[in-house]
């Protein structure tokens, strides 16, 4: 099963001086059990994607269909409990009292018995690493990687099929937003189908299975992060940067004159320099 979105197109504000064609003939398959990577420039139409697979917006013409079903309005709601939205900063939307209600919160609607809406909220907090000394506390108290993993909670308490998450790790120090990207591959291994918008190529490289490039509302590229990490020309060309390690790498073999293979992620460049520097180094 899949999401697949067929010739999308949608416009914003047609008919007035501000339209502007976000999306374009867009065709896409998100894969069951993947991470899924969206990078694109600013405005090329990556939120936008995310919001018509959920049906927040709804194309001028062509559909998405989630696992063979069409969206439609008629099966709007029972669609969107299959897939969980993550916006980016959802820390600012935390409102409630305690960090338990916050997170049960999404379920009222439901209409759950309370043993199974306590059972969801400590399954998600388990999930997601929120300790339980932290589940009666104000939401007002935690740190601002804590504020957003118990945003996340709150969403997957729902239990999703497919999460999606815009920018998920901005504006975390270091230590957190590490701690989130590895959160994802928890959740990839969990059994749900992650997919993120992100402009860190760092954070990309390390965390996708696959990378779709959009420009100007329309798919440009897809691959893994090495196929597409290795188009530096094309990249650059639409305003986007590789992986800090990859530019490292490129300069050393340029400085060098060594041939250097491509490398996109930390843990691959230390075992290439481990490896060269047991043999002698590289020569100059």
């Amino acid at each position: 099963m899949s999401i697949k979105l067929e010739d999308i197109k949608y416009t914003y504000m047609p008919g007035t001086p501000f339209e502007k064609v976000a999306l374009s003939d867009l065709y896409l398959e998100i894969r069951e059990g993947e991470i899924l990577a969206l990078i694109g420039p600013t405005g090329s139409g990556k939120t936008t994607l995310l919001q018509h697979i959920n049906g927040l917006l709804r194309p001028d013409s062509g559909s998405v269909f989630i696992d063979g079903e069409e969206l439609t309005k008629k099966n709007l709601f029972k669609i969107r409990q299959k897939i969980g939205y993550v916006f980016q900063y959802p820390e600012q939307q935390l409102f409630e009292e305690t960090v338990f209600k916050d997170i049960a919160f999404g379920l009222n609607r439901l209409k759950l018995p309370e043993d199974e809406v306590r059972a969801r909220v400590y399954d998600a907090a388990r999930l997601v690493g929120v300790s339980e000394n932290l589940l009666e506390r104000s939401v007002f108290d935690l740190s601002g990687g804590e504020k957003r993993r118990v945003a996340i909670c709150g969403v997957l308490v729902t239990k999703p099929k497919y999460l999606m998450l815009d920018e998920p790790a901005s504006g975390l120090d270091p230590e957190g937003k590490n701690a989130m990207l590895r959160l994802l591959k928890t959740f990839r291994d969990a059994g749900i189908t992650v997919i993120f918008v992100s402009h860190n190529m760092n954070d990309v490289a390390e965390t996708a299975d696959r990378v779709v490039v959009i420009n100007d509302g329309r798919i440009e590229r897809q691959g893994t992060p090495r196929e597409i990490f290795t188009e530096h020309d094309f990249l650059s060309g639409i305003g986007l940067s590789v992986p800090d390690v990859t530019d490292f790498f490129r300069l050393l073999s340029e400085r060098t004159g060594v041939e250097i293979p491509d490398i996109i992620t930390l843990d691959e460049g230390y075992a290439y320099l481990r490896d060269v520097y047991s043999k002698g180094g590289i020569p100059s």
